[in-house]
C-alpha cells in the first residue's frame, strides 16, 4: 500500500514538475516584431517589366556563435516595400540575424540554401532575376519583448552598358553579332553575410550573352538624365563597402560586341548604386578608348560623347 502511494506521489510531484517547466519554457519567450524595409528609392528590378522582383525574404537567426537556430521564408510581394514578421525568442540569450530577400531560388533554395556566404554566379549578363537584398543585425541579448527596424540594401553594384536608341540594329546589320562580353576588373565573388565583408577578388569575364529583348521584342531599355538607351548588357557585381573613399571602388570596364572592344579604363562603382556607361557604342569607326569623369549622384552616369 505504501508502495502504490509513494508511486502516486511521485507521479503527482512529475506531473507538477513538468507543467513548471513548461510554464518556465514560456514564461522565457518573448515576441519581437520586426519591420522589413526595402527603400522605395532603389526599388526591386533592374530594367524592363520589374518581373524579377524580389519575391522571398528568408530571415536566419542564429548564436551568438554563428550557429543557426531557426529560419522564416516570407513572400515579397511585387511593389511592397514594408513589410512586419513577428519571432519568439528566448530571454537571456544572444542572437545574430541574416536577411536575405532574393527571386525564387536565384542564389540557392530559400529553405536550405547557407546564409552565411553568397557566391556571385557571373554566367551571363541581363539576369534580372540575380537581383537581391540584405541587411544584417549584429549579435544582440535578449531581456524583454522587443522591436527592431531593419532596412534591406542590395549588397553590390549594377553596371549597365547601354547605346543609343537604333545603334543595336545598325551593329548587327553591320555584321557585329547579337552578343556583348563584359569584363570588369577589382570585383568579388563572395560576400561574407556576417561580416559585409567581400573576398575572392579579381577580374571577372561574364561569357557572350544576347542583346536582352522584353516580351514584345523590344530591347530593354534604361534613362539616363532623360535620354532613352538600349541596354547592350546589364551585371551585378560584388564590390567591397569600405577601404575606398565614400565606398567606391575604381574599376577598368571592357565591353566586346563582335571586332567591337569599348575600354573603359577608370569607371566607378559602389555598393547599391548603378553605373551606366552610354552613348553610341558600336557604330563609331574603328576600335576606340574613352576615359570618362564620373558624375556622382545616385547613379554613375559616365556619358560617352565622342568616339575616337
Amino acid at each position: 500500500m505504501k508502495k502504490i502511494i509513494s508511486l502516486a506521489a511521485f507521479l503527482v510531484g512529475l506531473v507538477m514538475f513538468t507543467s513548471c517547466q513548461k510554464e518556465e519554457m514560456v514564461q522565457n519567450e518573448v515576441s519581437a516584431k520586426f519591420t522589413i524595409t526595402v527603400p522605395q528609392e532603389v526599388s526591386t528590378r533592374a530594367y524592363g517589366d520589374g518581373m524579377y522582383d524580389a519575391k522571398n525574404v528568408i530571415i536566419g537567426v542564429f548564436d551568438d556563435k554563428g550557429i543557426e537556430k531557426f529560419r522564416q521564408v516570407l513572400p515579397w510581394g511585387k511593389d511592397v516595400f514594408t513589410q512586419e514578421v513577428e519571432l519568439t525568442f528566448v530571454i537571456g540569450r544572444s542572437y545574430q540575424m541574416v536577411f536575405w530577400a532574393q527571386y525564387g531560388d536565384a542564389y540557392g533554395d530559400c529553405e536550405s540554401m547557407p546564409l552565411d556566404k553568397i557566391t556571385m554566379p557571373y554566367a551571363a549578363s541581363n539576369q534580372e532575376n540575380l537581383d537581391a537584398f540584405y541587411a544584417y543585425v549584429p549579435v544582440f541579448k535578449v531581456t524583454s519583448d522587443f522591436s527592431k527596424s531593419v532596412t534591406m540594401k542590395r549588397p553590390f553594384a549594377q553596371v549597365n552598358f547601354a547605346t543609343t536608341v537604333g545603334d543595336l540594329d545598325e551593329g548587327i546589320a553591320a555584321g557585329l553579332g547579337t552578343e556583348a562580353v563584359v569584363t570588369v576588373s577589382n570585383v568579388a565573388k563572395t560576400l561574407d553575410l556576417f561580416t559585409g565583408e567581400t573576398s575572392d577578388y579579381g577580374t571577372v569575364t561574364v561569357p557572350a550573352t544576347k542583346f536582352a529583348k522584353d516580351a514584345q521584342g523590344k530591347y530593354f531599355q534604361i534613362e539616363v538624365e532623360g535620354t532613352n538607351y538600349d541596354v547592350v548588357a546589364m551585371n551585378y557585381f560584388l564590390v567591397a563597402d569600405k577601404g575606398s573613399a565614400d565606398g567606391k571602388i575604381t574599376s577598368e570596364m571592357t565591353l566586346a560586341v563582335g571586332d567591337v572592344n569599348l575600354t573603359v579604363p577608370t569607371a566607378n562603382m559602389k555598393r547599391n548604386y548603378r553605373t551606366n556607361i552610354v552613348g553610341e557604342l558600336l557604330t563609331g569607326e574603328g576600335k576606340f578608348s574613352i576615359t570618362i569623369d564620373p558624375i556622382f549622384t545616385s547613379d554613375f552616369n559616365e556619358d560617352i560623347v565622342d568616339h575616337l
